[in-house]
């Protein structure tokens, strides 16, 4: 469900705002026929190129879902056949520089005539007057696409690429743990204009699911053995499409490894208006390879009818720099939340909470972002201003910390 949930709200993103546009000249009448052959083999080349570049710019960590941060994407991909590999020089003190004329043309190009403001993701050196971008957004791209293969229907007005979606998760030395989660296609047309051949992106279609290998069932069967004693019983791990909800690091400071998980109860009967309860349970690991229970909340997580039109808000559970992040998302109007909980003072407390919600700006849809750290008071968010996007900062104070035993989800709200 979960995975299904995320590959439509791709889908919608992509129809609303890619289209491709391969800069490829025709021959003249004369040489036309000579030139077919390797014209097309360049078109099934860029559109595996470009596929790749539409995957890896389905990123949700920046604070602010733009053109520009896939047309970053489309720098940093270092694909061979990449269309703008080299396009954009790279300066090692401020990583990649976008020209506004030259960048304003790629993005006409490959997304269409939008409406774009380069201050909103890349930074401005007044000096130069360049833009520039020295992060590393691969590190937080969920998805890559990997044995991408096109091919170009009889009547030469279609292109295909099919190729495996690849989950990018990241395990407890941070490093990234490719899984392969769908088969997928994605179709373009192909257009002809005065002397261009543009790619259109059409549609993107689950061909099939990926079926998990005996070692990574064994895995599976593992990793919930170590901790089946906190489960109750008629629960099990939720999961999040083929992904156990569970993970993993240190987070009391001992330099054990440490697990929470959600549980959700076995279906007690096929009515469409059941909810099963849902659990997070968290365990401190010890040296002897035992885990210890440390908390189980109740009402720290959305019911699978709590999501609105997008169906199970459940967006995944993950542990970052020694706290757990509980991620959820749905609604017609697209809004996601993710709390950040740290045990201190001998118990859990929530520290951090982050909102977005998509909006209507100009002729695009942008992700407006709010961000409290609840330890400090500090916030950041976008504020819509006259059709612009403003980022505010501010201080809201400073409030008792909510103990996670405290803590209901579907009604905490921050105001």
């Amino acid at each position: 469900m979960a995975m299904k949930k995320k590959l439509l709200i791709i889908l919608i993103m992509l129809t609303m705002m890619f289209v491709g546009c391969i800069n490829i000249k025709e021959g003249n009448s004369q040489d036309q026929e000579q030139e077919d052959i390797p014209q097309e083999q360049q078109l099934l080349l860029n559109g595996i190129s470009l596929t790749k570049d539409i995957i890896r710019s389905v990123y949700r960590g920046e604070k602010n879902y733009t053109y520009e941060v896939l047309l970053y994407a489309l720098a940093v991909n270092d694909d061979e056949n990449n269309l703008y590999k080299g396009y954009f020089p790279f300066d090692e003190d401020k990583g990649f520089i976008f020209p506004l004329d030259k960048s304003k043309e790629v993005l006409i190009q490959v997304f269409g005539e939008k409406k774009y403001s380069f201050e909103d993701v890349f930074d401005y050196d007044e000096e130069s007057d360049i833009y520039y971008k020295n992060l590393d957004f691969g590190w937080n791209t969920p998805y890559i696409a990997e044995n991408v293969t096109a091919d170009i229907s009889d009547d030469k007005l279609k292109l295909y690429t099919k190729f495996e979606l690849i989950n990018l998760w990241y395990d407890v030395g941070g490093d990234p743990v490719p899984t392969a989660i769908a088969e997928c296609e994605i179709t373009y047309c192909i257009n002809k204009n005065n002397d261009k051949i543009y790619l259109q992106f059409e549609d993107i279609e689950i061909i099939s699911k990926m079926e998990a290998s005996p070692e990574d069932e064994n895995e599976t069967n593992n990793e919930i053995e170590e901790i089946s004693s906190f489960i109750p019983r008629d629960w099990e791990i939720l999961k999040q499409g083929d992904k156990l909800a569970i993970a993993e690091g240190d987070l009391n400071k001992d330099g054990i490894i440490d697990k929470a998980f959600v549980v959700t109860e076995k279906a007690k009967n096929n009515s469409s208006d059941y909810a099963a309860q849902r659990n997070l349970i968290i365990v401190f690991g010890n040296s002897n390879g035992s885990y210890d229970l440390s908390i189980t909340a109740k009402n720290a997580i959305l019911l699978s009818n709590e999501g609105g039109t997008f169906g199970d808000p459940f967006d995944g559970i993950a542990i970052d720099r020694g706290s757990v992040l509980l991620k959820f998302m749905g609604g017609s109007s697209r809004w996601s939340r993710c709390f950040r909980f740290r045990y201190q003072d001998s118990g859990w407390y929530l520290i951090g909470f982050t909102e977005s919600s998509y909006e209507s700006v100009g002729d695009s849809m942008e992700v407006l972002q709010e961000d409290y750290n609840l330890i400090t008071g500090d916030y950041i968010g976008d504020k819509l201003n006259n059709g612009e996007i403003m980022t505010v900062e501010n201080n809201i104070g400073k409030k008792q910390l909510l103990n996670l035993n405290d803590f209901i989800a579907d009604e905490y709200s921050i105001k």
